[in-house]
């Protein structure tokens, strides 16, 4: 298993890979991200970041057999402005606060 992380411009990418037997490219979407009753963790992990970034993030998983696994994410870089309480979950009474007291 490989973990990278790094800024791509205003974005900081993650990347999770493996060399393990992988899917076909086909049948991603259904395997990973179809609503059923049993949760995949990046169907939970999309809802997350929908609810921290709304459309300003992607999230992208690529496979195929005998290749391996890679999941990709990219969320916007925060600024000397953090918001508050989105991570909360308070997305009605977050307020700006500077990372310079």
């Amino acid at each position: 298993m490989r973990l990278a992380v790094r800024e791509t411009g205003l974005r900081l990418e993650m990347t999770v890979s493996d060399d393990r037997r992988g899917v076909p490219s086909t049948e991603i979407e259904q395997l990973f991200f179809a609503d059923r009753q049993a949760v995949h963790a990046l169907v939970l992990l999309r809802r997350r970041l929908q609810g921290l970034f709304g459309r300003s993030f992607q999230l992208a998983v690529r496979s195929e057999i005998g290749e391996g696994t890679t999941v990709i994410m990219r969320i916007p870089l925060q600024t000397r402005l953090e918001f508050i309480g989105r991570a909360a979950g308070n997305h009605n009474r977050g307020h700006w606060r500077s990372d310079v007291d």
